[in-house]
């Protein structure tokens, strides 16, 4: 189970489930045409981490003919420059604050079902509290409106708090496969539910031929994944076991084509980043009921949070910390054919 693939690639990949759950059938030809509605379908995942925040709004498209065909036409689900889209900051029901949102076009899609790599965004620049302000205190009602039908489409989400990762407290790991499995602990995000944790392993390459410097990453996914209501004392715990991270360096580190490994003079062990995301109640469910799942002739449950309209608006959270690869660690390294080697080491050649 996935949570957050991270964050830029997921909000596409549920985006583009929500609207294939919705409008494919088993068949992409539409035989029958019924009278048209207006059905929103919103995706809006805030972060109190960031500052910057993107909420995306699509309509519900129908036509005669292949609904392939249509999907990859932007106007076919595409509102106009007609919708007002804002938050507002609710204090105990009273609006606190209101933050716009404007219309941008933005790049980077990913090739799929539907039209890109272009896709139209609403964005809002700017933190989401004030300093010192605790940013869980609040409701944030997210609410779109239709200039020229007056429709409007509401939702509401409480923000995933922040939280700290606990340990290890020194500032480096040993991953030697004789020791226990190193234990990472954080503590609880207030409002958050769903947690997934993960490691990307950073190493450098320098080849043979220009001493030429490469930094590469592999990531470690599915340390753990929890699903826990919030409770201060509650310390979480992930286990990160010791034979699968040289397991996985064995079969992703090494490059398959036997002249292009021999072209790597030595390899740097860095560091690795141990990250927990966290999803908020409503992104939990959402995750749960869909397991995104995005195959187009499945049966698929729905669920939303969005009135008079559909989709998911909810919030997630991030920690990171960043921990050295010990020197006992890297001693084992060099018992594979890794090519790995100490920093101390590269200059007594």
């Amino acid at each position: 189970m996935k949570i957050f693939c991270i964050m830029k690639r997921l909000k596409w990949l549920l985006f583009s489930f929500i609207l294939s759950a919705v409008f494919y059938s088993c068949s992409s030809d539409f035989d029958i045409i019924g009278e048209y509605e207006d059905l929103t379908i919103v995706y809006g995942i805030l972060d109190g981490g960031q500052d910057t925040h993107y909420i995306k709004v699509n309509k519900a498209f129908l036509g005669t003919g292949n609904a392939n065909e249509y999907a990859q036409v932007a106007d076919s689900s595409t509102y106009p420059d007609i919708l007002d889209v804002k938050l507002e900051r609710l204090d105990d029901n009273r609006i606190d604050s209101i933050i716009p949102f404007e219309r941008v076009v933005v790049g980077g899609k990913e090739d799929g079902d539907f039209f890109g790599p272009e896709q139209v965004l609403y964005r809002s620049i700017g933190q989401l509290k004030s300093e010192n302000e605790q940013q869980q205190d609040y409701t944030y009602k997210l609410s779109i409106t239709n200039t020229q039908t007056n429709k409007l489409v509401t939702a509401q989400a409480e923000l995933v708090g922040d939280f700290r990762i606990t340990k290890p407290q020194i500032s480096n790991v040993n991953f030697q496969t004789k020791n226990r499995p190193t234990s990472f602990k954080w503590e609880m995000a207030p409002n958050g539910r769903k947690y997934q944790a993960e490691i990307d392993f950073y190493y450098t390459e320098i080849s043979n031929n220009n001493n030429n410097e490469v930094v590469k990453m592999m990531k470690w996914a599915g340390i753990g994944n929890y699903d826990q209501d919030y409770d201060p004392m509650i310390i979480m715990e992930a286990s990160a076991k010791h034979d699968v991270f040289f397991g996985l360096i064995e079969n992703n580190v090494p490059y398959d084509d036997q002249e292009q490994e021999d072209s790597i003079d030595h390899r740097i062990a860095d560091s690795v980043i141990f990250r927990v995301s966290v999803a908020g109640d409503d992104l939990a469910t959402f995750l749960d009921v869909t397991n995104l799942s995005t195959g187009l002739s499945e049966e698929t449950p729905e669920y939303s949070n969005i009135d008079n309209g559909r989709g998911v608006f909810s919030s997630r959270r991030q920690a990171e910390r960043r921990y050295f690869i010990s020197p006992l660690t890297v001693e084992e390294l060099k018992t594979y054919p890794y090519k790995f080697k100490l920093r101390s080491e590269i200059h007594e050649k």
